[in-house]
């Protein structure tokens, strides 16, 4: 009898706890039908938002496009560009100069596709408030093939690293090296046509340009008291910016490049320029030719996970003045730079940076510099750049007297 109890009581305990357990799971199973409840009112609330967007599209078709490009009458249109501010307090030869703010550049990039073969491209700059403009780049591509395009229209001078790839919100220090103004006179462009596309394998891809262009021109300087390459002290003045009407010569500038990738960590340019640049007199008057021509090489390599090592060294002649009687002269310029990610995040760079030019290695003049920079470099984002630096720089001067040209670099630079 007492076990029969003890059988009895022990059912009617698990019936109770299994009645508490039922009890607890419909509660969950309420809550969890509620849940669905609500996911499926927030489904049909979002799918008729959604109604509403596409109704919107339809009665404004023509500001939703194909791309989310804005169309022209031949295709889609990018809008993009960037903008740079510096602030500088360096000497000049010496002399120890007002520091200022300047608002560089402002550059307005316009691109479009004009088919399945066809594109233009245009790059429009607006220099120091917009003081200087110029149409750095407006050319049309046409893929002839697979590794061929023909370009024709205003373009860059394929010459060296740095005139390529000038952009400001790519580099890590603000100012250019000495023998990207004095020798290769950076951002250098002009109108011509030609060739451009990618041969080799896969392992070993070679990409080329080679284009006909006008080229640099002489001319006698503001005195009339002998020419502007005859002084030997750069090639800046040179540049006709695509000006019209600047042709003096019959033959046309002969340019082109070679960027060969050796593999993940290395790529090297080999690039070359060679103009007919005129042999004036000292009045401004054509006599006959004069060749000038550069060559270069440039590199990057990747040293390691944080160091990157990036450089040009370029080199070239003058032929003598037949004109003037002004002999030719051989001219140099290089520079090396290193760029180490100082955190996990690679936002911070160190920079330091070295390099030589002498426009003209039998004259000694204001070509004659040496440079050395350190600087520090941020990068909130991937389109956006602040840099500071500080600059060791001395210029020669007629006498052979080492003038400084020493101080602090500041910029910021961004894409849009």
């Amino acid at each position: 009898m007492r076990l029969l109890l003890v059988f009895i009581i022990g059912i009617l305990s698990q019936k109770f706890a299994w009645a508490g357990s039922n009890a607890k799971l419909l509660e969950k199973i309420e809550q969890l039908e509620r849940r669905l409840l609500e996911q499926e009112s927030l489904k049909t609330e979002l799918q008729l938002l959604r109604d509403e967007v596409e109704a919107l599209k339809a009665e404004n078709e023509d500001f939703y496009l194909e791309d989310e490009a804005v169309k022209s009458t031949t295709g889609g249109l990018t809008f993009g560009g960037y903008v740079d501010v510096e602030y500088i307090h360096r000497n000049e030869r010496g002399v120890s100069r007002p520091s200022e703010f300047d608002q560089h550049r402002f550059i307005f990039d316009v691109a479009a596709d004009l088919g399945p073969k066809m594109k233009f491209v245009s790059e429009l700059e607006f220099e120091h408030a917009a003081n200087e403009i110029a149409m750095e780049q407006a050319y049309l591509d046409y893929a002839v093939g697979q590794d061929l395009g023909l370009r024709v229209g205003s373009i860059l001078v394929p010459i060296g690293r740095m005139n390529e790839l000038h952009d400001s919100p790519l580099r890590e220090l603000t100012e250019r090296p000495r023998v990207n103004r004095l020798i290769v006179p950076t951002t250098w462009f002009d109108i011509g046509a030609g060739i451009h596309g990618e041969i080799g394998s896969e392992d070993f891809p070679v990409a080329y340009e080679m284009y006909f262009m006008n080229g640099l021109q002489d001319g006698a300087n503001a005195n009339q008291t002998g020419t502007l390459l005859d002084a030997g002290s750069g090639f800046r003045s040179l540049r006709k910016k695509g000006e019209g009407g600047s042709e003096q010569t019959h033959n046309k500038a002969l340019t082109g490049r070679f960027g060969l990738s050796l593999n993940s960590q290395t790529s090297l340019g080999l690039s070359f320029y060679r103009a007919d640049v005129g042999a004036f007199t000292n009045a401004g008057l054509v006599q006959g030719k004069r060749v000038f021509q550069m060559q270069a090489v440039d590199w990057e390599r990747q040293l390691s996970q944080r160091l990157e090592w990036i450089g040009e060294y370029i080199r070239g002649d003058v032929d003598r003045n037949v004109a003037t009687g002004t002999a030719g002269y051989d001219f140099s310029g290089w520079y090396s730079q290193f760029n180490y990610i100082l955190d996990s995040e690679e936002k911070y760079r160190a920079v330091l940076r070295w390099g030589a030019t002498d426009t003209a290695e039998n004259i000694t003049n204001g070509g004659d510099v040496k440079e050395k920079v350190l600087g520090i470099s941020y990068r909130p984002n991937s389109n956006a750049v602040f840099r500071i630096e500080y600059h060791w720089e001395d210029e020669l001067n007629a006498a052979g007297v080492a003038l400084d040209n020493n101080g602090f670099v500041l910029g910021a630079a961004t894409y849009f």
